[in-house]
């Protein structure tokens, strides 16, 4: 299992809440030498079980199992502990600790599977307020391994996407004002999006025949999207396929 020394030089964070994982990407991201692991209490079971080595754990170890603290103290990883009788989530707690190494991308895994009412709790971390003073890019990935892209007006998308793949923009604000999203079969041009409306679930990229807009190279499509105010999850479904 290799260590991974703290090292004020890594610039993204790869966040591990104690949900379901995607598996594959995750072995992905934890193989970047210049990724700093934080893992939110027994979430670390994740990292250990890909035989990794998180760099800081943080919570109040109450579902950490005793073997995998063992594990993790012989290997001389810094615990961030927390009182049980505490007014903030493991994962709150954890992605504030993210935040104080200033990190120009974060990757999070385990925001769902289990209780509802932690999922929710999960997806509104990405309304907490220093992403966007600090214009991280943030990136979530989920069970059904699709991707979430946060969107801020200091964090605009674009990326190649497989054609015919679905994609959804969520608002995660009561509003969204969206200057652009083309690429995809439904466009959108200086319209406000509302959190209470499911109008922009489930579109597709590519295929467009009602506006221009689609740039593609063979069986991928290059998706933008560029939102004015308020706070975006862009989702790409299936991404181990689609990217």
């Amino acid at each position: 299992m290799p260590l991974r020394p703290s090292d004020t030089s890594k610039t993204s964070v790869v966040l591990v809440l104690n949900g379901s994982i995607a598996k594959t990407q995750l072995q992905r991201e934890l193989a970047h030498s210049n990724n700093f692991i934080v893992c939110a209490d027994g979430a670390a079971r994740h990292v250990l079980a890909l035989r990794f080595t998180p760099d800081l754990v943080v919570g109040d170890l109450d579902s950490l199992s005793t073997e995998n603290q063992q594990t993790l103290t012989e290997a001389r990883v810094p615990f961030l502990k927390s009182s049980p009788h505490k007014d903030k989530t493991d994962g709150e707690l954890a992605l504030q600790a993210a935040l104080t190494r200033n990190p120009e991308r974060i990757t999070i895994f385990g925001m769902d599977g289990g209780r509802f009412d932690m999922v929710y709790v999960n997806l509104s971390l990405l309304l907490t307020p220093e992403l966007t003073a600090n214009s991280t890019a943030v990136e979530c990935y989920f069970e059904d391994e699709s991707c979430g892209v946060l969107l801020t007006s200091k964090t605009p998308f674009s990326r190649e996407c497989k054609a015919s793949g679905t994609i959804s923009l969520l608002a995660l604000t009561d509003e969204v004002e969206v200057t652009e999203l083309s690429g995809t079969y439904w466009l959108i041009k200086n319209e406000r999006i509302l959190r209470s409306s499911a109008r922009t679930v489930s579109n597709r990229v590519g295929g467009s025949n009602r506006f221009k807009g689609c740039e593609t190279s063979s069986d991928k499509t290059l998706v933008r999207c560029v939102i004015e105010s308020g706070r975006a999850l862009l989702v790409i479904a299936k991404v181990s396929e689609d990217q």
